[in-house]
């Protein structure tokens, strides 16, 4: 093949990839496209959301799975030897397992 073949071949393959084969810009078919169900999916979702946050009692949900959440679980204060600053850790335990364990402010 001769250099001029190639060098037509390369300018052709660099013009395609930028502009597309009908001169159009190939990183605009790129975007996501959003049809009419699935704009109605998320307003039925939204609405769905709105109507449970009016029917729950938010604080009182959490503060019910705050204590299930800290039922039978004891807490000791480590410190964290992975540097020499020795930083305080809060851990969590139940049933003799680390089931958390957080930094100590």
């Amino acid at each position: 093949m001769s250099s001029k073949v190639v060098d037509e071949t390369n300018k052709r393959v660099s013009e395609q990839s930028s502009h597309g084969e009908n001169g159009v810009d190939a990183y605009a078919g790129n975007l996501p496209t959003v049809s009419r169900r699935d704009w109605f999916r998320a307003g039925i979702g939204a609405a769905m959301g709105l109507a449970v946050g009016e029917l729950m009692d938010v604080p009182a949900v959490r503060a019910a799975t705050q204590k299930l959440k800290l039922a039978n679980v004891s807490e000791f204060t480590p410190w964290c030897n992975f540097c020499s600053c020795g930083c305080g850790m809060i851990a969590a335990v139940r049933d003799g397992k680390l089931i958390a364990m957080e930094a100590h402010e």
